[in-house]
């Protein structure tokens, strides 16, 4: 018997074996490495030390919390922290490190390149869904990767390596190229999306969310439109057990960005959120304050107004709440640091209920003054303690006031006004606000597009034209101005008239009620509405501005240079409980996606077995019923593939099939189907015989005693010995002839 000679395939050696695995080896770790750097850039892992710092369970409870920091300021995800995490999380990333590399080289192995598609559809959701952007480099590794696998992966034809390598190679060059171009300090800045691909791209975001939540006539806090745009229809209709005129606050702007208004950042919700879950769990509600402090005082302490509210075309993200609700927001729906409601991600608020007082908008300046001069009432004594915290917090964050802002109120406004106890009077700093309303502007809903390079406090008082929209936000950068934390607020409002006009209690609220007004925090109080836009005057009861809030009466109930002291450790500490920080949650949730990555993995095992089994099955099938003369080549390849060496028959016929003209007939078909039936049997039957003489042979060494094991070296080393004298007498034998 000889070995089969040519078949138009290259006969395997070990050393294109090696470089077969080396190169699938080095593809996996590649993206195995890329991958666990995107991760680790996306959502801000850090190990705190070297490979093996802090303890497994402790760097998985670290790295949930930096998950939760990185969520809570990209994407205002607020995921509950946990106790317990360790210094440092070095081996639990080394073994997320380990897992990705395992997952790759499985993926590599596979050689099927619609696994290729895995890492790119695990890691764009978390970009899109929650912009977490990876790094630069990580990115590059990962498809430096992916293209090293698609390129070393045979396609559904085979392709020869020369092309495989020159494709990989031209892709290679690419990524390179864009990595460099991204890396060049020009480039980088026209990436960071100038003013008109920004412009673009919001109101490509804007077009999205107006036909996903409705519409939102006044464009939550932005300024740049060239008139007020007149919303038609029904905006919801709003039912009420007891009809009352009702300011239903909606969006909230925190912070004046140019010509836009923006809510504080999600990173500050997320800090203050242990803050605010305390101060509600004490008993102050921040949505609802000025309700409730006009109950304290006994204003309409026992009645309650069940409201029912059907959105019809108003923005469903927002739940529209008035300054007197009675509960901590809306079921189903997120409260933003009792600032304002929304629906939780990818939901929206068609229909929801809420209780709520009396309208205590028009009376709060009285509420104020009682509020102080019964302070020796247990029930408000704790009140304002409470109190007293969240107005930290109130002055913190809502006094922010930009330099361009700033300038432009110093021109136009002049005097801040005496502030040695914080502010001015709240009567003079309202009255200030709508006389430099009155005298340097003019209402008006279409005053033209705002020059941008100016702010738009500047904009507003030197063209001196505007609607609601600028009136509120002028007047909340003067409240600012003269110490007095304000927010721009847009919603919707329900006149005493409509009120009135609906005993039954079902109010049609039209979009045309869309409105945007200024609300100041009142030490003690909350945050009231206060109406500066001379369009509006009289449509709402307004309080008497004249009594109860000198700063005789009502006064910061902390100094602002030192405050009444920070919460007590034990409160966040109660608070944590309560948000329900328990470190076996997380640990549950890290089980199940180990669990699944375990899955994904038997998954891909099994892939590639049914993979085999397929390939075995239609290679036999192709055997048997295949054109004669390439089923007989087919089968000349697979006998030298398997290294059996046939008789000369099978080598003719083999030779026969794949070089000459002549016929290749069935017979042929079947003597090479008998064969090589028989020679799987026979290289199986060696292979097992291999086994059981390899056994037989390390049973027989290690069960020889010492003493048989010297003896045996002994006579090995006579045996040497002996050839080297017989060779020294041959050698000298020859020197003597």
């Amino acid at each position: 018997m000889e070995r089969l000679i040519f078949t138009d395939r290259k006969t395997s050696s070990r050393k294109s074996l090696i470089i077969e695995y080396a190169k699938y080896v080095i593809t996996g770790l590649i993206m195995g490495i890329g991958a666990f750097m995107v991760v680790k850039s996306q959502f801000g892992l850090n190990a705190g030390g070297g490979i093996g710092s802090g303890s497994f369970s402790g760097g998985i409870i670290r790295s949930w919390n930096q998950i939760a920091e990185t969520l809570a300021g990209k994407d205002g995800v607020f995921l509950d922290q946990l106790e317990g995490a360790s210094h440092g999380s070095g081996q639990f990333l080394t073994a997320v490190l380990v897992f990705f590399v395992i997952l790759s080289l499985l993926i590599a192995f596979s050689r099927n390149r619609w696994f290729a598609l895995i890492y790119p559809l695990l890691f764009l959701p978390m970009t899109i869904g929650f912009g977490l952007s990876p790094s630069v480099l990580s990115m590059a590794v990962l498809a430096l990767g992916i293209v090293m696998f698609l390129a070393v992966c045979p396609g559904r034809k085979e392709d020869s390596n020369n092309w495989k390598w020159s494709r990989m190679a031209y892709a290679l060059a690419a990524c390179g190229l864009a990595l460099v171009i991204i890396c060049v300090p020009v480039v980088s800045k026209l990436a960071d999306k100038p003013e008109a691909v920004q412009k673009i791209d919001d109101r490509a975001s804007s077009s999205v969310a107006e036909s996903f939540y409705g519409e939102s006539p006044l464009g939550e806090g932005d300024l740049t439109k060239a008139a007020r745009k007149t919303g038609k229809g029904t905006a919801m209709v709003v039912t009420m057990s007891k009809p009352e005129s009702l300011y239903l606050r909606g969006y909230v702007g925190d912070v004046l960005d140019g010509q836009h208004w923006e809510t504080l950042p999600y990173s500050s919700y997320y800090e203050n959120r242990n803050l605010i879950y305390w101060i509600n769990d004490a008993g102050l509600n921040g949505l609802g304050q000025v309700g409730q402090a006009a109950r304290l005082v006994d204003y309409d302490r026992h009645v309650t107004v069940d409201v029912d509210v059907e959105v019809d075309k108003a923005s469903r993200k927002y739940a529209y709440i008035p300054y007197e609700i009675t509960q901590d927001g809306v079921e189903g729906a997120k409260n933003w640091n009792d600032s304002f409601v929304t629906a939780t991600r990818g939901s929206r608020l068609k229909e929801y209920s809420y209780s709520t007082g009396t309208n205590a908008v028009d009376k709060w300046t009285n509420i104020a003054g009682k509020i102080f001069t019964t302070r020796n009432s247990a029930e408000i004594a704790k009140y304002l303690e409470t109190e007293s915290h969240y107005n930290k917090y109130v002055y913190d964050n809502y006094l922010y006031i930009s330099g361009d802002d700033m300038a432009a109120l110093e021109k136009y406004v002049g005097d801040k006004g005496d502030q040695s106890r914080g502010h001015i009077e709240y009567n003079t700093a309202i009255k200030k606000v709508k006389n430099t309303l009155m005298m340097y502007a003019t209402y008006d809903r279409h005053p033209g597009k705002p020059i941008a390079k100016r702010s738009a406090v500047n904009n507003f008082f030197k063209k001196g034209l505007g609607y609601d929209v600028h009136y509120a936000t002028a007047a909340t950068m003067m409240f600012r101005y003269y110490g007095i934390p304000a927010r721009y607020v847009e919603g919707y409002i329900i006149t005493p008239r409509e009120a009135m006009e609906s005993p039954d209690g079902v109010i049609e609220v039209k979009q045309s009620a869309a409105h945007a007004w200024t609300e100041i925090y009142v030490d003690g109080v909350g945050f009231v509405p206060i109406e500066t836009c001379p369009e509006y005057y009289g449509k709402m009861e307004e309080a008497d501005y004249n009594i109860g809030i000198s700063n005789k009466s009502v006064k910061n109930n902390f100094d602002q240079n030192q405050a009444q002291g920070q919460l007590p450790e034990d409160n966040y500490k109660d608070a944590d409980k309560g948000i329900g920080k328990t470190a076996s949650r997380i640990l549950m949730i890290v089980g199940a996606a180990i669990a699944l990555a375990i899955l994904a993995l038997l998954a891909l095992i099994i892939s590639r077995i049914v993979r085999k089994r397929l390939a075995l099955r239609k290679r036999k099938k192709f055997f048997r019923d295949g054109e004669p003369r390439e089923a007989v080549r087919d089968m000349y390849r697979y006998m030298d593939e398997i290294g059996f060496r046939s008789e000369d028959t099978t080598t003719e016929i083999g030779n026969r099939a794949s070089y000459s003209l002549h016929q290749v007939t069935d017979e042929d078909r079947k003597v090479m189907l008998g064969v090589l039936d028989g020679a799987k049997k026979q290289i199986r039957a060696d292979r097992k015989a291999e086994k059981r003489s390899e056994k037989g042979r390390t049973e027989k060494k290690d069960g020889m005693s010492r003493a048989e094991k010297r003896a045996e070296k002994k006579l090995a080393k006579k045996d040497i010995k002996g050839i080297f004298k017989k060779g020294k007498k041959a050698d000298a034998g020859e020197k003597k002839e």
